[in-house]
């Protein structure tokens, strides 16, 4: 505003120092001009630089590591101890041959009716007058024969004399024996008893003499 007064003032200045003149001068307007506005600006106050305190906001964004609770599950090796139990049942000591179905052997020192088994064990003495072999078979087909093999320390030393089926049984005793007086006596130590069917090997029972 202080400007644009200064400014109009110089310029009336420079019409009044033409004279009055119907068409002035421009060049000598000009002159008159730059003097007024040289003497002008020269009376104007300098401006002095301020100071101005500018309040700085700084914005910080800070990141804060939280703690965090973590479960480590450590996998130890676990030692086990399994334990085998073998249940035995009659259908496991039981062989399948041909002709027969056989169950386990057994010894006794005496048969009784249908060749059932009497006093079953497994340790006889020298003078035993009789030792009999006995096996129960489920199932046995007509012509089907059978043999017993006894054995000392490994050896063959008696074979008894073969049995043959002349029809079909079931659930019946077979017994195979020796009579110790036929060899004199017998020695103490380890013995067998063999059945075979129809030829082949099928059952071993073991027993001793002492």
């Amino acid at each position: 505003m202080k400007c644009a007064l200064v400014c109009a003032l110089v310029v009336c200045l420079a019409l009044t120092a033409c004279g009055g003149q119907a068409t002035p001068d421009p060049a000598e307007v000009a002159r008159l001009v730059d003097q007024a506005v040289k003497a002008t600006i020269a009376a104007m106050p300098t401006l002095q630089p301020e100071t101005v305190e500018v309040e700085k906001i700084v914005k910080e964004t800070v990141f804060v590591e939280k703690p965090v609770e973590v479960t480590v599950i450590v996998e130890r090796p676990v030692e086990v101890t399994v334990i085998k139990e073998m249940i035995i049942t009659p259908a496991a000591t039981k062989r399948l041959a041909e002709g027969a179905e056989l169950g386990q052997p057994v010894l006794a020192r005496g048969v009784g009716s249908n060749n059932r088994p009497i006093d079953i064990t497994d340790t006889f003495s020298d003078f035993e007058d009789i030792i009999y072999c006995v096996v129960l078979a489920d199932r046995i087909d007509a012509g089907t024969t059978f043999w017993a093999r006894w054995i000392y320390k490994g050896e063959p030393f008696e074979d008894t004399p073969v049995i043959t089926a002349e029809q079909d049984y079931s659930d019946t005793y077979i017994e195979f024996h020796i009579e110790p007086r036929d060899f004199g006596v017998l020695k103490s130590g380890a013995y067998a008893c063999r059945i075979y069917v129809n030829g082949n090997p099928q059952q071993t029972v073991q027993f001793r003499v002492q």
